[in-house]
């Protein structure tokens, strides 16, 4: 059970986030403790450094997991600043988006109060014209398998809803029947060589997008 998706805007704040974090995480386990609940953070669930200094202590035993988001822009500015992906060599900015992440959020896995953390969402451009979004993909990859960590990828679904009066695909084509793009699963083989026999599967060709928390 994930609490509140994307915290973001002029009226999020640290006082309101612990103090309604921890209410709604111990109604949660207290009407079915063996679910997991978990955490999101602020300015679009990217930030979490703020449990640095201020750990957040609720009494779940071993089922309070955090989460966080990342796409080829987050974390290094705005849509445009994407391009620094194409503007710098790869294994700089990838060294410098990794040292990012770890600062948000990836902290957390490490220590002796160590925490599980999901990647509950990332995307990139299915049809791969977008040079940007494929050397985020190889990053964020060798991150994950590097960190034995779940994910989950956004999004799954075929022509469901609208933005900016342009219809959001998925990775399913209006059927949902079939992948819309009958080589997307070739870009995950990195994850799929670490996950296999694990909690990994191949579902009538379709990736399972979101692999379990022990």
């Amino acid at each position: 059970m994930s609490l509140r998706n994307e915290l973001h805007g002029p009226r999020q704040n640290l006082r309101d986030w612990y103090r309604y974090m921890n209410q709604g995480a111990l109604a949660i386990h207290k009407a079915n403790p063996n679910v997991l609940v978990v955490i999101s953070g602020l300015n679009y669930d990217t930030e979490l450094q703020f449990l640095k200094s201020k750990p957040l202590k609720i009494g779940l035993g071993k089922k309070m997991v955090f989460e966080t988001h990342l796409y080829s822009w987050s974390g290094i500015g705005t849509l445009k600043l994407k391009q620094i992906w194409t503007k710098q060599p790869l294994n700089r900015i990838c060294a410098n988006s990794i040292k990012g992440i770890d600062h948000r959020a990836g902290f957390l896995t490490a220590g002796k109060n160590a925490s599980p953390l999901i990647f509950t969402e990332f995307g990139f451009d299915e049809t791969g014209s977008s040079v940007e979004d494929n050397r985020f993909l190889t990053c964020l990859q060798t991150y994950l398998v590097g960190r034995d960590m779940d994910w989950g990828l956004w999004a799954f679904q075929g022509s469901y809803y609208v933005r900016n009066d342009k219809v959001q695909l998925g990775v399913m084509d209006d059927t949902w029947h079939h992948l819309r793009k009958p080589n997307f699963t070739d870009k995950f083989q990195l994850l799929q060589r670490k996950n296999h026999g694990k909690h990994f599967e191949l579902l009538n060709g379709v990736i399972a997008l979101a692999t379990s928390v022990g």
